[in-house]
């Protein structure tokens, strides 16, 4: 996570012992709620339907079943960013889908397909009005930001036609400090 390497560098002050996977949690949820109001604040400004709305996207089943499953996978609000950023279409658009589709391939490869997905939505369904040259080039750098960025955190690293049992990802991993 990129959460991870922020408290990797964080190591030296912080105990041995120190688990930072309830610090984790509490900062998806904030960020789900964030986003989710965000969101809801382009519908409504009615505080009884932001507030409802905000519940509904906090209050999910599949979000509270993967705290026991599999902690990356809480991040949902990465998904809730991939809407907002669709929806509002910020000025610097591409880098708004670069640092978040890097987020997400910090977190988990599922997220990242999904953002990588709706990017690619938006820009075919604003090829009308961009040049073909622009959608290529907005393609082209994203896509060049994600390529760079799996190999630093390492997805490269295991070959495509080893198993990961075969040669146990968990004990020979690649982080910051090799």
């Amino acid at each position: 996570f990129p959460v991870t390497i922020k408290f990797k560098i964080l190591s030296v002050v912080l105990p041995e012992t120190f688990q930072f996977f309830g610090l984790f949690l509490l900062f998806n949820y904030v960020m789900q709620a964030i986003i989710a109001t965000k969101i809801a604040e382009r519908f409504s400004r009615n505080k009884i339907e932001l507030f409802s709305s905000v519940i509904l996207m906090c209050a999910q089943p599949i979000l509270w079943h993967r705290v026991n499953t599999h902690i990356a996978l809480t991040s949902h609000w990465l998904i809730l960013w991939f809407i907002y950023i669709y929806l509002s279409r910020p000025q610097k658009r591409i880098a708004s889908w670069s640092f978040a589709l890097f987020w997400a391939l910090g977190t988990h490869f599922y997220f990242f397909i999904m953002g990588l997905c709706i990017f690619l939505f938006e820009e075919i369904s604003i090829l009308h009005k961009n040049k073909m040259q622009n959608f290529l080039k907005n393609i082209f750098v994203v896509c060049s930001i994600s390529s760079f960025s799996m190999r630093q955190f390492g997805y490269f690293v295991i070959r495509l036609n080893d198993s990961v049992t075969k040669f146990g990802f968990e004990l020979h991993r690649m982080d910051l400090m090799q």
